[in-house]
């Protein structure tokens, strides 16, 4: 991306007791043959599902939204080969900020994906990740605190430069 200003945010130490509670978010999950859940409040249940289907890797894909709807979130794609997701800062502002899942084999590769993300499309492997347990708690993490999970390495995209 021409401009913009990569880094990796390398993994600090996870964190073993998560706070509990919710952020105020909306769910949106879309999944293989199955109606899509549309706009629902992020709840307990629906976020024990949620990580279950990670666990699984059950192919969907999900995202995480404030209730105004313009704000950041978070969107998580599953699949059986992979994982990935972006939290998104600041769409559309000058200070617009991209943090990705990435994989360290691929960080300097423009390979796609053999297999599609829900939606038809195929995900460049440098923003997957493999472990479904590790997906699993920065998708929880992010859920309660509104923020990326600490015990993650993240890959930062920053507009301008």
């Amino acid at each position: 991306m021409s401009g913009n200003h990569e880094t990796i945010i390398p993994a600090g130490n996870p964190v073993k007791k998560f706070p509990s509670g919710l952020q105020e978010f909306y769910l949106d999950v879309s999944e293989y043959r199955k109606p899509p859940i549309c706009h629902q409040r992020l709840t307990e249940k629906n976020l024990k599902q949620l990580l279950r289907k990670i666990h699984k890797r059950k192919r969907l894909g999900a995202v995480l939204s404030c209730p105004d709807r313009d704000e950041n979130y978070f969107e998580i794609e599953v699949n059986p080969s992979w994982i990935a997701f972006q939290y998104v800062a600041n769409i559309g502002m000058k200070d617009e900020e991209f943090y990705s899942s990435f994989h360290p084999d691929y960080l300097d590769s423009d390979e796609e994906s053999d297999t599609s993300t829900i939606y038809g499309s195929f995900m460049q492997l440098r923003y997957t990740m493999q472990d479904p347990k590790l997906a699993a708690k920065c998708v929880e993490y992010f859920a309660r605190t509104g923020e990326l999970y600490p015990g993650a390495a993240w890959l930062a995209e920053r507009k301008g430069g």
